[in-house]
This record gives C-alpha cells, sequence and structure tokens, in this order.
C-alpha cells in the first residue's frame, strides 16, 4: 500500500502535466487558414436541412451539386417550408476575400413565394436566400448572438434564373442574429471566421433571414451547383 501511494501521485503528476502542455494548448490553438481557395463539398448526404416541416433531412444529389424543392404549403406559422440548409467544415476563413455560390432556381407553374409565415413578419423584402456562417460551438441560442452570421444583402431573390454569386467577406456586409454588422463587432466577426463549423444558406423575406419560405402552387427547384471560399 506504501508503495502504491507514490505511483499514484506521480501518475496524477503526469497527466495534470499532459493536460497542460497538451490538451489545453490543443484547445487554444487557431486553425490555420487552407492555402489558396477552398471547395465546399456538395456531396448531398453531408448537408442537413433543419427547422423545415414536411422536408427530408438532406437535399437531392444532383450530376452537379444538389438540389431541393420548396415545399407547397399555406402562409401560415408551422406550415411546410424550408428554413435552413447546411454542412461542416470546421475552418479557418479569416483572410478569405469572399464566398462564390453558383445557384439554379427552377420554376413550374408561375408558383408564388411566401415568407410571411410568422404572424410578426412585418417586413416586405421578397421571398430571398442568404448564405449563413456558423461559429463552432453555436447551439441556436439568442445569447450566442455572434455565432451565426448572414450575408447582407441577401444573396438572391427568390425567382427563376441562373448566376453565380461572388459574396465579400467584408465585416459590413455580414450581420449577427440581432442585424449587428461586423464592423460595429470587429472581434467577434473575427473570431467566427476564425472558427467556422458550418457554411450553408437560409430562406426567408420581409424582416427574418430564416424564418422560412414556401410556395402557393407549381413548383420550384433550388439547386447549388458550386460553392468555393477565396
Amino acid at each position: 500500500m506504501e508503495f502504491l501511494i507514490p505511483v499514484i501521485i506521480i501518475a496524477a503528476a503526469a497527466g495534470a502535466a499532459f493536460y497542460f502542455l497538451y490538451w489545453r494548448k490543443r484547445k487554444t490553438e487557431v486553425l490555420l487558414p487552407p492555402p489558396g481557395p477552398f471547395v465546399v463539398p456538395l456531396d448531398a448526404s453531408k448537408w442537413n436541412i433543419q427547422y423545415s416541416p414536411g422536408m427530408s433531412s438532406n437535399p437531392t444529389q444532383e450530376t452537379t451539386g444538389w438540389s431541393l424543392s420548396i415545399p407547397q404549403g399555406t402562409e401560415t406559422l408551422g406550415a411546410n417550408s424550408i428554413h435552413y440548409i447546411s454542412t461542416p467544415i470546421n475552418l479557418n476563413i479569416d483572410g478569405k476575400s469572399s464566398v462564390e455560390v453558383g445557384v439554379k432556381i427552377e420554376c413550374v407553374g408561375d408558383p408564388i413565394f411566401q415568407y410571411k409565415l410568422n404572424p410578426d413578419n412585418l417586413g416586405d423584402k421578397p421571398a430571398n436566400v442568404s448564405i449563413i456562417l456558423q461559429r463552432q460551438g453555436d447551439d441556436m441560442t439568442a445569447s450566442k448572438e455572434f455565432y451565426r452570421w448572414w450575408c447582407e444583402p441577401s444573396m438572391v431573390t427568390l425567382a427563376a434564373g441562373e448566376a453565380i454569386f461572388s459574396i465579400p467577406l467584408n465585416p459590413p456586409q455580414w450581420i449577427s442574429v440581432f442585424g449587428r454588422p461586423g464592423n460595429e463587432h470587429p472581434e467577434e466577426f473575427k473570431t467566427a471566421l476564425q472558427n467556422v463549423g458550418n457554411i450553408g444558406f437560409t430562406f426567408g423575406g420581409g424582416s427574418f433571414k430564416g424564418h422560412g419560405v414556401n410556395i402557393d402552387k407549381g413548383e420550384a427547384k433550388f439547386t447549388v451547383t458550386s460553392m468555393e471560399i477565396k
């Protein structure tokens, strides 16, 4: 027994030293940005549809990129609608200049894109799609308002067409949960860029970036054909 006590003490000391010299250091390390452009993988199985009533868990794989069908529904709270879709990347993108996205929107039957699903949505911006950057550790609560950043203005208004959009990673062109621009909170924005956990898109309109969109009739298909951080 007398022999075991020093051994236990030595093991505990070694464990403590390992924690402080390795794990603690690792925890505080900032990832280095990838050299050159980073192509965001468009493997549909790695993209997650969230908070979207009536939608599947993942988009549909296409020959080039992935697609999703915007659902038909009533313009009411809880109706079938698309809200969030994202994929994990776990990157430092601080110092990168832009996010470039290829998008195609196809419509059949002249659908109207509806966005006033929440009764408190009193804004008049048409239905649109924005890029979202989520900092690692985001739990979607209001207390972590600087863990989610949206491009402002929105990337694209929902209407039939095809284009490539380049969204600068400039602080004034990104807003947090409560609409605060990155240039007013530069340290929080920089920290988010250094620790991006997920990148994706949110669908909204009016006063809200991600409170959902659906259509009244017909069909509407949203396809992402390319995505690159430069």
